[in-house]
């Protein structure tokens, strides 16, 4: 009589673990995806500011190399924060060789803002090897 009662509850066993072997193996495939995916969010995000960032900063040299051959007399001194504060940013999270283009772009337009003597290099030579430091990078 004992066994009649047990019975149903030993055939009902394997699905019972079948279940519950289904439903952890749905949470760790579900929250494996989930990170997954929040992997993949902030790669693009981080992608997104990348390319904001490297933006600004060619605006920035853009603007004050402008400004200054339109008006050498003129006190350019306004851009020097803007272009610490981006070579800054781009130092913290570019690549070696983006940072080491953008610092080279930085020590051209100092040296033109400040009169100190007309750069031996070529702004567009050095804009153009950040340009494609940048690709790289981005690739």
């Amino acid at each position: 009589m004992e066994s009649e009662i047990f019975k149903p509850l030993l055939t009902a066993l394997p699905t019972l673990l079948a279940v519950i072997f289904g439903g952890v193996v749905t949470y760790c495939s579900t929250t494996k995806m989930k990170m997954l995916e929040f992997s993949q969010a902030r790669k693009v995000e981080d992608l997104k500011e990348k390319k904001s960032l490297y933006t600004s900063f060619l605006k920035i040299t853009n603007e004050a190399t402008a400004s200054y051959y339109l008006d050498k007399s003129a006190d350019n001194s306004k851009y020097f924060p803007l272009l610490i504060t981006d070579l800054t940013r781009i130092e913290l999270f570019g690549s070696k060789d983006v940072f080491e283009n953008a610092k080279a772009i930085v020590l051209h337009i100092t040296d033109l803002l400040m009169k100190a003597s007309e750069p031996d290099t070529n702004l567009s030579e050095l804009t153009s090897q950040f340009i494609t430091s940048v690709q790289l990078e981005l690739k």
